[in-house]
């Protein structure tokens, strides 16, 4: 067999190898939580990138199923205030209850910063929420960074596009491969 033939033969089988990781990643997806069926934890981390998740978090809050929340990757322009009026929450229960982190930029980020405050405050178990398409890598790079931490998974059913699927799959293996 020619090298030109090994090379094509090497490609097509990572292809195959890619594909059916993303066909299984794709369908372990298919999870929905709901607030009720969430157990209870110290807290609740929110992870930004989409209203739907930072409305479920504080649905989780307001259930009882957390004691604060923490709302991860903020932009620093973002006032309490304005945020409070734009989920139609009370200034009281940010100055209670919800801390806004400003210094996650990306998932890892997310994460290290989920852990200062986890060992602020003493919690030793937190509901993680951000997109379901996004929990396998968020959950490794929390895994990582909490160990000792009990973590609980409420994802977010989001729309999203195939290709943009393929790209947090991507992203997913390569926190795999590299770490989170």
């Amino acid at each position: 067999m020619s090298g030109f033939r090994k090379f094509i033969t090497l490609i097509i089988a990572l292809a195959v190898v890619w594909g059916v990781g993303f066909w299984n990643f794709a369908g372990s997806l298919n999870t929905i939580t709901t607030v009720e069926n969430t157990p209870e934890s110290d807290a609740i981390v929110v992870l930004t990138g989409g209203a739907k998740r930072i409305s479920e978090g504080f649905a989780l809050l307001e259930a009882g199923k957390g004691k604060e929340l923490l709302i991860s990757g903020v932009d620093r322009t973002v006032a309490s205030a304005t945020l409070a009026a734009l989920t139609g929450r009370s200034e009281k229960l940010f100055d209670c209850c919800v801390t806004l982190g400003r210094d996650a930029t990306n998932t890892v980020g997310n994460a290290e910063e989920a852990k200062i405050w986890a060992r602020e405050y003493g919690f030793s178990s937190l509901t993680i929420v951000t997109a379901h398409y996004h929990m396998p890598r968020a959950m490794l790079a929390f895994e990582e960074h909490l160990s000792d931490t009990r973590l609980t998974q409420h994802p977010v059913v989001a729309d999203v596009s195939l290709r943009y699927l393929a790209i947090e799959y991507n992203k997913y293996l390569f926190a795999l491969i590299v770490g989170a």
